[in-house]
């Protein structure tokens, strides 16, 4: 670990803050990078990455458990985690704090009727083929106008790598594909589901860290 560490040091493009970015340049250098330590290590990148992101949360985490929201002098003992000791300018400790509070969703409350009961913890129900056929035919003239859902991806087929798909693009074809499925539901169905993936988005912000 010390000496994956050592090398992943020198390479600021893997955990700095200004390459935090997800621009060309910065996914391209990601790309690089992992693929430069493949070589030189003999491990594949998924192991290293893997390795690399258990190794910086658990140091981070350690940070926050000793020292709070405040980061720690340079004189400070690290022990086992002394090899990281140059990520604790790279931690954002105020970020930090703001995702530990309960996330307030963009979309109030008054956005449902009043008898609607938005509870988060309710599935978001989508009408099953027979219930669709009974409330739905009216909006829709022909079976062409009807929307089609978007095509089951397997993540085994989906060979792209993660560091490669965070393209502008693809989230605006992310977001198209799920317009077939919202038209589908009621205003509250849509604001469960909304909320849904603001959760989720916010998870994965957390695991960042």
């Amino acid at each position: 670990d010390v000496e994956v560490l050592l090398d992943i040091q020198e390479r600021p493009v893997l955990y700095a803050k200004e390459f935090s970015t997800p621009s060309k340049d910065n996914i391209t250098g990601k790309i690089e990078a992992w693929r430069e330590l493949s070589i030189k290590h003999k491990y594949s990148e998924n192991k290293l990455k893997s390795r690399w992101a258990f190794l910086r949360k658990k140091f981070r985490n350690r940070l926050r458990a000793n020292y709070g929201g405040d980061p720690p002098s340079g004189d400070i003992p690290l022990d086992d985690f002394e090899p990281m000791r140059f990520l604790i300018h790279h931690i954002d400790w105020d970020r930090a704090e703001r995702l530990k509070r309960k996330p307030i969703s963009y979309y109030p409350a008054a956005y449902c009727a009043p008898e609607c009961d938005v509870k988060l913890e309710e599935d978001v129900q989508v009408l099953s083929s027979d219930e669709e056929g009974h409330s739905s035919n009216s909006h829709y003239a022909n079976l062409d106008e009807y929307p089609q859902p978007a095509p089951e991806v397997s993540l085994q087929e989906y060979k792209t790598d993660c560091d490669s798909s965070g393209t502008t693009k693809d989230d605006e074809l992310f977001l198209m594909s799920l317009m077939p499925f919202m038209t589908q539901l009621s205003g509250c169905q849509k604001l469960r589901a909304r909320i849904r993936i603001q959760q989720i988005l916010y998870e994965e912000l957390q695991k960042l860290e």
